[in-house]
């Protein structure tokens, strides 16, 4: 009685319900701001924040410089010509112009500023050249789309003539996006108001009746627009899809709103009703089956909520409260406009003429004679056209739904023709730790994951800190390294080799130093001897002193030979310690990183190699460096000593010369020179015994340098052999010290984060950015990552990766998530609404599959003719979910019109309440189908293609199901069932009909009309 009411009100208040509308419209349209404007202010991004690919952004923009903007673009030039000095100049124009705008820009990547860009901007051929640009404004905002327009105004400055100048990327790419689709809404709404007037012209075949759906949609139209953009300035969100589907759903639910009104209307105004009965009877009768429709879409368009693509969740919300405003207009707006006509709005016709027409006359005698045959012939069609639904090949490429006359899509194609496109558009993968990677151990576990990287089919080149350029850097690997030290080993070796010539000399001047203090002893043996003859031999004394001096003279000369030597073997020995030393702690380096390694372990040449490295600097370290620093510090004393021995000698000399000189004054002193020449015999002997002894001694310092001249040979020959050999340890290995060169300070800026714990890997795929293949890579360059990790000390960090074809991979995934979680929504709330409406279990689970069937089959055709037969290549992936929803709901309107119609006419007359639906419903349902697929064939002619696709989807499936799954498959499967449709109440129903006899209610009116309870007698 509810709805009765309504209809009631709404005809005596006819003239208030109206004003009220018309005054809503109005205040609304003059108070709230434009739906348009409200759209250009929605900042929700396309991909929710805590999805994996904006984590990556956002991870890359906190840890890296000038990763931090919201849009990126991509300035490209080019000349067919050739690049000239007018375009650079040009160029140099912009890139101070892009870098004064802090305001909008965050970078700017130039090779003015970096130099070492400029092979990478300007293409090969020399025609074109790009402007990477990092802008504040977050992709999709208003802002970026007012970026979008500045960046073109300024390349349109002072522009040469024959050079092209075009915008692309993220920024430039959803601004024009969001162009075309307000340009489409447009259009769109105007071929869907002329396709209207012609489909209501042609049903009702009256000037006049098509004025009550066209004043309620139209005043429904200026209603829900304020009132959706109201929600969006406070709590929902609105996106540029939102209008385009507002149109289409408001414009086609409200006219069937009104067409089952009318129809219903007439009809009760054929059986007898006056104007007031039959307005309320046609509220009761048609409000609780319009009710239950529009519940259907509202919540389906509810379910979207829950998405995380924001493209459903902006525009489902909207869907949702467009159906139920044209609802409500229609329950009082449509009532109170017929109240306002009457039988002047059928003009020329009039109601008691409309009659069931003799096409579904005959089609419900034939369903309801052989539904069988009739479910077979219509069920082959819908099962054959659904059969290629699973050929659909979805694509995520933001390109091809935009025209190709958009600048966007020019730049992309510009780009295609002078660049690879996987250089211009990269993966990124970001290996995040917990602690800084600038150490040899993460860097080699970089470069592991860099390798392997490459491995991957698809991949052209992988860029890291280890290899910048996209090759690994030649001096950063184990062989590298271990040739230095071998190059330190042989050079270490020369310079030994070098110092052995003072160990001769060492050698030759202890032997003259014996040499020489033997012949001292000897002649101050002599000398002693000559005493006591020294008056009668004063001539022999003067040959012994002369003997004396003489062999004093020897004895400095060598002393002076022994010190030299020493002195030079002690250099000659630093030098060594020093060679040694530094090889030492190269390969303990070295080895600290090959005992960890799992590479290493797993490869038994590293495993040879690391073991003899083992050998070799164990020997080093532990005999060579104590055995040489023991023989410099004996050189040292040698030195030392020597020298103040050849003094003494030097003095020895001058005394005896002296002595020779005043052989006078020996005769006074007799006794005293006597005692001396004792003293200088027995020193004489002991030089001359210690020279011997130091003679011995240098002879083995120098057998055991030519021992380790031969150690130092054979170590250098090995390390080199290594390096030669880089197959058997290809492992990256760059010293500490090194880590922070100024060299690789360009590798530091792009791949390893300012705090060190982030790694970030360029990885230019060979195929395009945007299509399948790259999306289907981007999960194995993750897991094998992850792989390459797993059980090292970069074992828990993080992976993550951004680019556009992680986007677009992530993009699948959720969309995948959004399909199933919307679908599940929809089809139970229908099922719910249906088995609420019917009051049955059995109907409204085969209605349930019909819809889902007719949504089957038109996805199938719609397949065939896009991907197939018009080459697009793949079906853009926001078809499927929003056919689903709109088919699903809608065709769940009808189901629920043609039933509860049936479950109306079944419990006045069970035998023949089936035929009477069908005769009575048939050409409304038809009529309804056609209007609501007309609304969303004007979407086909939208040069948006995702927008045009999913129109072709949604017009086919409503066709379809008006045609073929409403008009005979359903009410064929209601024939078979017979009773069990109601099932578990159908005794309910019966008992229905009982009441109804015993009153003399049962009857139908002649000519196929409805049955209205008559007075009980």
């Amino acid at each position: 009685m509810f709805f009765r009411r309504i209809g009631e009100l709404a005809h005596r208040f006819r003239y208030a319900v109206i004003g009220a509308w018309v005054l809503a419209a109005v205040v609304l349209n003059v108070a709230v701001p434009q739906l348009e404007d409200v759209i250009k202010r929605d900042a929700t991004p396309f991909l929710p924040a805590n999805s994996d690919v904006m984590q990556a952004y956002t991870t890359m923009g906190e840890k890296f410089a000038g990763a931090d903007a919201g849009g990126y673009a991509i300035a490209v030039l080019e000349n067919p010509k050739g690049i000239s000095e007018a375009d650079t100049k040009y160029y140099q124009e912009v890139v101070g112009k892009l870098n004064q705008h802090t305001d909008r820009v965050v970078f700017v990547q130039d090779y003015i500023s970096h130099p070492e860009f400029k092979d990478a901007v300007v293409s090969k051929d020399g025609k074109a050249l790009y402007i990477p640009i990092g802008l504040k404004a977050p992709v999709g905002t208003p802002n970026s789309d007012d970026d979008a327009a500045f960046l073109r105004g300024m390349l349109g400055e002072d522009r040469p003539s024959d050079l092209n100048t075009y915008l692309t990327g993220d920024t430039a790419i959803i601004a024009d996006y969001q162009t075309s689709i307000t340009k489409s809404v447009s259009q769109t709404t105007v071929i869907t108001l002329m396709l209207l007037i012609v489909i209501l012209l042609v049903i009702y075949r009256s000037p006049v009746t098509p004025v009550i759906p066209l004043t309620t949609i139209g005043i429904a139209i200026m209603v829900v627009r304020p009132i959706v953009a109201l929600l969006g300035l406070h709590y929902i969100k609105v996106a540029a899809f939102t209008e385009t589907f507002l149109l289409a759903i408001v414009f086609g639910a409200g006219t069937d709103y009104c067409i089952f009104m009318i129809s219903r209307f007439k009809e009760q105004m054929a059986a007898g009703d006056k104007r007031p009965e039959a307005i309320a009877t046609t509220s009761h009768r048609v409000g609780e089956a319009i009710a239950s429709s529009a519940a259907t879409v509202v919540i389906g368009g509810l379910a979207m909520t829950q998405a995380n693509v924001s493209l459903f969740s902006t525009t489902g919300p909207a869907i949702a409260v467009a159906v139920a405003v044209t609802l409500v207009a229609g329950l009082t707006l449509t009532p109170a406009l017929i109240a306002v006509g009457g039988r002047r709005f059928f003009w020329p016709r009039q109601p008691e003429n409309d009659k069931p027409s003799r096409f579904w006359n005959r089609a419900a005698e034939l369903i309801v004679s052989r539904p069988r045959r009739v479910l077979v012939l219509s069920l082959l069609p819908i099962l054959a056209l659904a059969a290629l639904y699973p050929t659909m090949t979805l694509t995520y490429d933001e390109r091809t739904p935009q025209p190709d006359s958009n600048e966007n899509i020019q730049g992309l194609h510009a780009l295609d023709r002078h660049y690879s496109t996987g250089e211009i558009l990269p993966d990124y993968l970001l290996i995040v730790s917990d602690h800084d990677l600038r150490n040899p151990e993460d860097l080699a576990l970089i470069d592991q994951v860099t390798k392997n990287e490459t491995k991957i089919p698809g991949v052209g080149q992988v860029r890291s800190f280890t290899q910048p350029g996209g090759d690994r850097i030649p001096q950063a690997s184990i062989p590298y390294q271990a040739g230095v030290v071998g190059q330190g080993l042989g050079q270490a070796s020369d310079q030994l080799k070098q110092g052995s010539g003072g160990i001769q000399q060492l050698q030759d001047g202890s032997g003259k130093l014996a040499d020489g203090a033997n012949q001292v002893a000897g002649g101050a043996h002599q000398a002693r001897g000559a005493v006591d003859q020294f008056i009668a031999g004063l001539n022999q004394e003067d040959d012994g002193l002369g003997q004396a001096v003489g062999a004093t003279s020897t004895a400095q000369s060598g002393a002076g030979q022994l010190r030299d030597g020493a002195r030079q073997l002690s250099t000659g020995l630093g030098t060594a310690i020093d060679g040694v030393q530094q090889a030492v702690n190269g390969l303990s380096q070295a080895l600290a990183y090959l005992d960890v390694a799992p590479s290493c372990n797993l490869d038994p040449g590293c495993k040879q190699a690391r073991d003899g490295i083992h050998q070799v600097r164990d020997a080093e370290r532990d005999q060579l460096l104590p055995g040489l620093r023991e023989a410099k510090a004996g050189a040292d004393q040698i030195a030392t000593g020597n020298g103040s021995l050849a003094d003494g000698l030097g003095q020895l000399h001058d005394g005896l010369v002296k002595a020779q000189a005043g052989v006078q004054q020996l005769n006074a002193g007799e006794q005293v020179f006597k005692a001396k020449l004792g003293e200088l015999a027995g020193g004489a002997s002991q030089v001359s015994g210690g020279a011997s002894q130091l003679n011995g001694g240098v002879s083995q310092i120098a057998g055991g340098t030519q021992q380790l001249q031969a150690g130092l040979d054979q170590a250098a020959g090995y390390l080199n052999s290594v390096a030669q050999n880089s197959g058997a340890t290809d492992t990256f290995f760059i010293p500490p010290d090194k880590i922070n060169d100024p060299q690789l300070a360009l590798a530091r800026y792009y791949y390893i984060s300012q705090d060190g714990t982030t790694a970030r890997l360029a990885i230019l795929g060979k195929d395009d950015p945007f299509g399948l293949p790259a999306m289907a890579r981007v999960e194995k360059e993750r897991d094998t990552a992850r792989t390459t990790l797993q059980g090292t000390r970069l074992g828990s960090a993080r992976v993550l990766s951004a680019g556009f074809a992680s986007q677009n991979d992530n993009l699948q995934t959720l969309f995948k998530r959004d399909f199933t979680v919307v679908a599940i929504a929809v089809l139970v709330g229908v099922l719910l609404v249906l088995i609420l409406l019917l009051r049955s279990l059995v109907a409204p689970v085969y209605l349930l599959a019909s819809v889902l069937l007719s949504y089957a089959a038109a996805m199938g055709f719609t397949t065939f003719f896009w991907q197939d037969v018009l080459h697009k290549g793949a079906i853009d992936w926001t078809v499927p979910i929003f056919a689903f929803v709109m088919l699903v709901a809608v065709g769940a309107d009808y189901n629920i019109f043609l039933m509860s119609r049936v479950r109306e006419e079944v419990i006045r007359d069970p035998r023949n309440g089936i035929s009477r639906a069908i005769r009575r419903t048939g050409a409304i349902i038809t009529s309804a189908g056609i209007i609501f697929a007309g609304t969303f064939a004007a979407m086909v002619t939208s040069p948006v293609l995702n927008i045009a696709e999913t129109g072709f989807a949604i017009t086919l499936g409503l066709l379809l199901d008006t045609f073929l799954v409403r008009s005979f498959m359903v009410p064929a499967i209601a024939v078979l069932l017979g009773k069990w449709n109601w099932w578990p109440h159908f005794g309910m129903a019966q008992e229905t009909v009982r009441k109804l006899e015993d009153t003399g209610a049962g009857k139908a009116p002649a000519g196929g009309g409805s049955a209205r309870p008559q007075p009980a007698k």
